[in-house]
Parts: C-alpha cells; sequence; structure tokens
C-alpha cells in the first residue's frame, strides 16, 4: 500500500501555475470586501477604529494570496519571507481590539486563496459573515462618543451658577466640573468643564444652550 495514501488531501500544498495564482488574488480581494462592507454596516463608526480598516483588509487578503502562493512548498522560499517581511515596521498602533480579528481574517482568507483552497475560503468567509452579523444582534456596540472642553464667563451670581450647572450637565452622556475661578474683582466667574457628547451632538448647538442661560453668559470650547 502506498504510504501517501494516508495523508489527508487538504494537508499537501498545491503547485499552483499562473492562473491560480491570480485567481486566488482575486478571490480574496472579493471575499475581503464583502466582508469589509458588512463589518461596516454592522458595526457602527468608531473613533477607536482605523478609517482605512476596509481598505486594509481588502489589500492586506490579497497581498497575503500572492505571498503564499510564492512560497508554495518551499522552505527556503517561506524563510526568505519571514525574512523581507521582518524589514518592515508598522507605526500605527491599531487602537480597536475588534480590528485585529477583521484583519486576521483577511489573512487567513489570503492564506486559504493563496493556497489553493477556494471552496474553503469561501465557505470561511461566508460563515464569518453570518458571525458577525450575529454578534452585531446580540452584542450591539455602544454609540460613539467624543469629549468636548468648555469654558464659560458668567455673571456671578446663585441662580446664574445653578442654571448654568444643570445646563452644562444635561448637554451630553456625563459632565465633569474642572476648575471654578473668580474674575473681575468678583463680579464675574469662569468655569471650565467636561462633557461627553454623542457623536450626533454639535458644539455649536451646546454653545447656544449655555449662552441662552443669561445675557452676559460668554462660552466657548477650548478643546475637542
Amino acid at each position: 500500500m502506498n504510504e501517501n495514501s494516508f495523508s489527508p488531501p487538504l494537508l499537501k500544498m498545491i503547485d499552483l501555475n499562473a492562473y491560480d495564482v491570480f485567481m486566488g488574488m482575486g478571490l480574496a480581494f472579493i471575499l475581503c470586501a464583502i466582508l469589509s462592507r458588512i463589518v461596516r454596516a454592522c458595526s457602527p463608526a468608531d473613533p477607536t477604529s482605523d478609517r482605512t480598516l476596509a481598505r486594509t483588509m481588502i489589500l492586506l487578503g490579497a497581498v497575503v494570496s500572492l505571498i503564499m502562493a510564492v512560497i508554495g512548498n518551499s522552505l527556503a522560499r517561506a524563510f526568505g519571507a519571514i525574512g523581507a517581511l521582518s524589514l518592515i515596521r508598522f507605526r500605527t498602533a491599531v487602537k480597536s481590539t475588534v480590528d485585529l480579528a477583521w484583519l486576521f481574517m483577511s489573512i487567513a482568507i489570503g492564506m486559504t486563496c493563496g493556497s489553493g483552497y477556494y471552496a474553503i475560503a469561501t465557505g470561511a468567509a461566508g460563515l464569518f459573515a453570518i458571525f458577525i452579523v450575529i454578534l452585531g444582534k446580540l452584542m450591539p456596540e455602544a454609540a460613539p462618543v467624543r469629549t468636548a472642553l468648555f469654558k464659560v464667563v458668567y455673571p456671578l451670581n446663585t441662580e446664574t451658577a445653578r442654571r448654568l450647572q444643570e445646563t452644562a450637565a444635561g448637554l451630553g452622556l456625563h459632565f465633569r466640573l474642572l476648575s471654578e475661578n473668580s474674575l473681575n474683582n468678583g463680579s464675574k466667574a469662569e468655569i471650565m468643564f467636561e462633557v461627553t457628547l454623542p457623536k450626533e451632538t454639535m458644539t455649536a448647538d451646546c454653545l447656544k444652550k449655555l449662552c441662552e442661560v443669561a445675557p452676559e453668559v460668554q462660552a466657548s470650547v477650548v478643546l475637542e
């Protein structure tokens, strides 16, 4: 009996020709493009996420597919590819841990397509897309927020101070008073506070609400 008959066929690397290489790159490009659209549809815009994530997923899948096809069964080419890729230094940190899962899936699709397992790559991409949709339904991401720093100067009296505090606290999801100072020999006061705002809230609307508390109130955005 042939000793190679015990080797599972899926574990043998396929010798690819030029058509197979280009076919793998094209399939990886298409599958990663579909996954990137699903990711963007199921995940709200997150300020911690890289804005170029979708494009990175697509290109990464195609590049990895080419690398896998070039390596093939050659151990020498595998070490050569590792040595060449080790020269690359990525300065941009991935801020969202979820983005790492998307990038790793693109790499996995590229490796599968580059090895010639087109059916497995297509099925895995479809299954991963189902996982993304399920997680989006069961574990929806929190609405994106941002932090803004405001400075307000107002006539120093108890009623104006109370109304300003209430207005500032109602601007966003979280309010924190940072400083409070007296100006013009005690005739005016200056406060600085931090507010966590929903992504769709405009700072101009917040300034308008603060200035409506009293005629002499002056409000400005220090940092956003």
